[in-house]
């Protein structure tokens, strides 16, 4: 008889209800940072969980983590000098306070400076949900995905990612490395994205650069800046059976704003459909249109057709 306890994790990971490791991560009593007010939850969870399991960083908790195991990060406001490695399959960096969309990611807050928060490297099926990611200078993104090495899988949702200032903008989320690097069958869906992608082409809300068979649904990005180098979306030539569905793209300040710039993309390999265009001047403000790639997509309530 196979007893349940010596099933592989990956195998472990094909049933529902499978219990998983769980890492808790709280802010330090010490930090007087407003928002880390969590110590009863700290207390209830001791009296539960070994402290093996218990951490004040989310790099450390991370670190120590081995595959299928998942990150519960109790609200406060972290300021991460050293991104959060997810480098091993099927890690989940989740938010303790959590709700649909972008709801309750206010509570925990997760900074950057200089480096991005998460790095997806080298794994398979890894999961980020629940915050609000705010990169706090140009050299700084939110999450990356496969920049160093080849990943796969990722599923990023239910976050808000904000920059304070549009004019030293930055990118939020980074798939892949063209030519170089894969982050294929990533999905990224019901995210709120403000600002950000500023006055610099080289900068994008998202940066697809090499992903192959992934999918950006049901997202919002509140584009803000006052022409063309202010961009949603960013699509390099190593895209291929990708798909851009049911988002929506509002333009603040000027309507000549990029909402997705497919670039030297290959007809056909990219699928565009669905997607609601607010403020934008013109068509051409939506994103380059192609009768073989497109579906329906709308510009103030008008299909767009050419």
């Amino acid at each position: 008889m196979i007893k349940w306890r010596n099933l592989d994790p990956t195998l472990k990971s094909k049933f529902n209800g499978v219990p998983r490791r769980q890492y808790h991560v709280f802010m330090h009593p010490s930090s007087g940072v407003s928002g880390s007010n969590t110590a009863d939850n700290e207390e209830f969870i001791r009296q539960h969980v070994e402290d093996e399991f218990i951490y004040y960083d989310p790099y450390y908790a991370a670190d120590a983590a081995p595959a299928f195991s998942d990150i519960i990060v109790w609200p406060g406001y972290y300021n991460m000098a050293t991104a959060i490695p997810l480098n091993k399959d099927g890690m989940r960096l989740l938010a303790a306070c959590m709700g649909p969309g972008h709801a309750l990611s206010y509570a925990t807050r997760m900074w950057s400076d200089g480096c991005a928060a998460v790095e997806i490297q080298g794994a398979k099926g890894c999961e980020v949900a629940g915050f609000r990611f705010g990169p706090e200078s140009t050299d700084a993104t939110a999450i990356n995905v496969g920049t160093t090495v080849n990943s796969y899988g990722a599923y990023i949702h239910d976050n808000t990612f904000f920059h304070e200032n549009v004019e030293n903008g930055c990118t939020y989320i980074d798939l892949g490395v063209a030519s170089t690097y894969h982050s294929d069958e990533s999905v990224i869906a019901n995210n709120l994205f403000i600002k950000g992608a500023g006055n610099a082409t080289s900068y994008a809300q998202i940066r697809w650069n090499l992903s192959i068979r992934s999918h950006i649904i049901g997202n919002t990005f509140e584009i803000t800046g006052g022409s063309t180098n202010y961009q949603g979306i960013k699509v390099t030539a190593g895209v291929e059976q990708g798909h851009i569905i049911g988002n929506k793209f509002f333009a603040f300040e000027s309507g000549t704003v990029q909402a997705i710039a497919v670039g030297a993309t290959t007809v056909g390999h990219l699928y565009i459909d669905g997607n609601e265009f607010i403020g934008m001047t013109a068509n051409a403000n939506c994103f380059d249109y192609d009768a073989d790639s497109s579906g329906r997509n709308y510009l103030n309530g008008i299909l767009i057709d050419s």
